[in-house]
């Protein structure tokens, strides 16, 4: 394995543990993930400055008290990321975001990486090592 990422995610949470839990469910089938965390204050122009590539969006939209959904929303609709697929994982996800795909925290680390690659697009999952493959098969959709 390499120490180049092989999907870069983009992290609407303040809390580190957030960032850790999703390398730590990459990395338990193979997979070296880029994590950015974005800042409070931050808007979808800052985000994609250089025309960064994301492959992924995870969110809790009560992050930074709540300003989260406000940059989901920012993201939603913003040139570069709107088309980005974006993964709830919050203490709330039961609710109804709009036709994102939802996971409740805490979630097992197997539990994270298949929602984590039921997620990402077709184009990110080409040339993934052997276990996340396997891991992808062993998904129920």
């Amino acid at each position: 394995m390499n120490n180049t990422p092989q999907i870069s995610i983009l992290l609407i949470d303040e809390n580190p543990r957030t960032r850790w839990e999703i390398i730590a469910a990459f990395l338990s089938i193979g997979i070296i993930a880029e994590v950015i965390i974005a800042n409070a204050n931050d808007t979808p122009k800052d985000l994609f400055a250089g025309m960064r590539k994301f492959d992924m969006i995870v969110a809790d939209p009560f992050s930074y008290v709540g300003h989260g959904v406000e940059m989901m929303e920012a993201l939603r609709t913003y040139p570069i990321s709107k088309h980005i697929p974006m993964l709830v994982y919050s203490a709330c996800a039961k609710r109804d975001w709009g036709g994102i795909s939802c996971i409740n925290k805490p979630a097992h680390s197997a539990v994270l990486a298949g929602a984590l690659l039921r997620t990402l697009p077709q184009d990110a999952l080409t040339g993934l090592p052997t276990r996340a493959e396997r891991s992808l098969e062993n998904i129920v959709p």
